[in-house]
């Protein structure tokens, strides 16, 4: 069998199922009753205050329409209360339900997802045990309410305050005044009123989709807090006031306790032997009792979660269904909180509400639906299809009847001859304006003098006689093998050439070949970061790389090369201490004429024989550029 709490879920997963078919249905009587957010009298839907933002777009000024005015539900909540506790509900209600509740809720939407709900309930919930309970006699936790108004340690209680009729007493350790004793066990029972105030922040689920303009089934959770009160009585006596000691020993003397196939016959033993007055006060928590209409009640702070659907009948009007669990930090919403043994029970109680709704949106006429039901994306969609509509003509197609390049619509002379050269306006060149297009002059350049005098076919009648020119003898050009080359630079610590350098070394190479006549100085340089022994061999590398790249791909006779190195006594900038300018100063450079006879080649490179030749006619001077420099790590 299907606990009661199941039998709601699969109801709320049925109701889901089904609204979830009737939103897929069109519903063609519904026209869309708004104006566009493009339409002046969409204005009339927009709050004042925002008013101005509506004007910036419809002026094209702002890429949002305002929010418009909505609507705010208020509905009425009926339902089915469950107290989930230490003893088992009753279905009392109907027969069926364990308890009943009517509340009230208003709820505003603070944009299309999110809205607020308050709410407030008042309700009943029944329970009835059919098994016999012994712990609330025990010595350390015994519960007055059901021993006579006697607790701990023999001393009287508050109970008796609280009862119009005598604390009843099932205890078989407590005498009663006659001095008799009850049986020690209990079957437990009660009748909990509830009354809660609620505030709820509640997620619209439909919209997420934003599949359709309107919703016809919302779907949404919600969480939230509140309080409530509660006051809990028990069913403990008779009409003659009293106890069912008597009853309850037949009962347990009856059907076999504890078998679940026997609980329907202990139950209905049970309720047939019992008024329905519910007379006796649960145990109570005597910390924060205050009256409430003539009863003792007990307040509590609540938090609480659920989830709902609603079916929109009409702009106006919906139907809904809601379950919500409220959770508590009481263990006495049943009246029981004792295990058997004298334990006290692990959980804390809670309550389900699961309501019908009926809502209805109150709002001015100029004022749309609740926003949880409208798409956000509505005005987007609709700005989208409108596009999509759009008939894009044909391009136009422009002509050029006579060929010239400018279109028909532009052009001033639509009829140029063919091959004729025109202006930006498709008139016939003139270069000498002497009357004779460019096409059709024999002579298209006449001097300015003669244009008067030219014939049919634009040349001009007498001979043109040109001055004597006393002109300065002309200006001998310069060394044709007097080249300036490019310089290569290297990334730091490197001797290797750089493939953006490639084309500088091209240009080198064109030179010598174009002047073979022509050798060049191959100067290496570093920059400061190092030590001088290390700079004088990481310059004269470069410039090694330099020339082997030449020889290799351009066949540049080695001869025609002089290599040196300087090392760092040459900066092109002198105290450099930023990455761009140490990069100029690590380099080749490639010297000629007077700039390069000023250089000696040194032969190999420092460390590539061990020593360098004392007798080669290499000076130590020229070996190490300008001596010694301080000591640095060129990395």
């Amino acid at each position: 069998m299907l606990s009661l709490t199941k039998k709601i879920s699969l109801l709320m997963v049925a109701v889901l199922m089904v609204g979830a078919v009737a939103n897929a249905q069109e519903k063609k009587w519904d026209k869309y009753p708004y104006p566009e957010p493009k339409e002046e009298e969409y204005k009339e839907y927009v709050p004042e205050k925002r008013k101005d933002q509506q004007d910036k777009f419809l002026d094209n000024k702002y890429t949002h329409p305002a929010k418009p005015k909505h609507k705010t539900e208020i509905g009425l909540d009926l339902g089915s209360l469950y107290v989930n506790g230490d003893v088992h509900p009753d279905g009392k209600v109907l027969g069926l339900l364990p308890g009943y509740g009517l509340g009230l809720h208003i709820r505003r939407s603070l944009g299309y997802l999110f809205s607020i709900r308050l709410s407030g309930m008042g309700g009943t919930a029944f329970g009835q045990n059919w098994e016999p309970n012994f712990g609330f006699d025990e010595e350390s936790t015994r519960n007055p309410a059901l021993t006579g108004n006697i607790g701990i340690d023999e001393q009287p209680s508050i109970y008796e305050e609280f009862n119009d009729d005598p604390t009843p007493n099932y205890s078989s350790r407590v005498p009663n005044e006659d001095g008799t004793f009850g049986n020690g066990y209990v079957y437990y029972n009660y009748r909990t009123r509830i009354r809660e105030i609620t505030a709820s922040g509640i997620i619209n689920l439909n919209n997420i989709q934003f599949h359709k303009r309107r919703n016809w089934v919302g779907a949404n959770l919600y969480f939230g807090f509140g309080g409530m009160v509660y006051n809990t009585k028990m069913n403990q006596l008779d009409e003659n006031n009293n106890d069912y000691n008597d009853l309850y020993k037949e009962v347990i003397e009856g059907a076999d306790q504890g078998v679940w196939e026997n609980r329907k016959e202990l139950l209905r033993e049970l309720k047939d032997g019992m008024d329905n007055t519910y007379e006796s006060q649960a145990e109570i928590h005597t910390d924060d009792i205050f009256g409430l209409l003539g009863d003792k009640w007990n307040f509590v702070p609540t938090v609480h979660g659920g989830m709902g659907l609603s079916f929109k009948l009409s702009p106006q009007i919906n139907l809904g269904i809601d379950s919500k669990i409220t959770l508590t930090r009481d263990d006495l919403l049943d009246g029981q909180r004792y295990q058997e043994g004298g334990a006290v029970s692990r959980d804390f109680d809670t309550f389900q509400f699961t309501s019908a709704n009926l809502n209805i949106n109150l709002g001015g006429d100029k004022s749309i639906e609740p926003l949880w039901w409208m798409s956000p994306l509505d005005y987007a969609y609709s700005e989208l299809r409108n596009i999509s509509n759009i008939e894009i003509p044909p391009p136009y197609e422009l002509k050029d009847a006579d060929g010239d390049g400018v279109p028909d619509e532009f052009d001033d002379e639509p009829g140029t001859l063919e091959g004729c050269p025109v202006n930006t306006r498709g008139v016939a060149l003139d270069s000498d304006g002497d009357g004779v297009i460019d096409c059709e002059d024999k002579q298209p350049f006449t001097a300015y003098d003669l244009v008067g005098e030219v014939d049919k076919d634009g040349v001009a009648e007498r001979e043109i006689v040109m001055p004597e020119c006393n002109c300065p003898e002309p200006i001998a050009p310069p060394a044709p093998c007097d080249w300036f080359l490019p310089m290569i630079h290297f990334d730091l610590d490197k001797d290797n050439l750089k493939p953006e350098f490639y084309p500088h070394l091209h240009h080198v190479a064109t030179a010598m070949k174009a002047c073979p006549e022509m050798n060049i100085a191959v100067v290496g340089h570093t920059d400061t970061r190092a030590d001088d022994e290390y700079n004088n061999k990481l310059s004269c590398r470069r410039a090694q790389a330099a020339i082997d790249y030449l020889v290799s791909n351009y066949g540049i006779d080695r001869y025609r090369f002089t290599k040196s190195f300087q090392g760092e006594t040459s900066n092109l900038v002198k105290d450099a201490n930023k990455d761009g300018e140490h990069y100029l100063n690590r380099r080749v450079e490639f010297l000629t004429g007077a700039a390069a006879a000023n250089y000696y080649d040194l032969g190999p490179c420092p460390g590539e024989d061990g020593n360098v030749d004392p007798n080669s006619g290499i000076s130590s001077d020229s070996y190490y550029g300008t001596g010694g420099n301080s000591i640095f790590i060129d990395k």
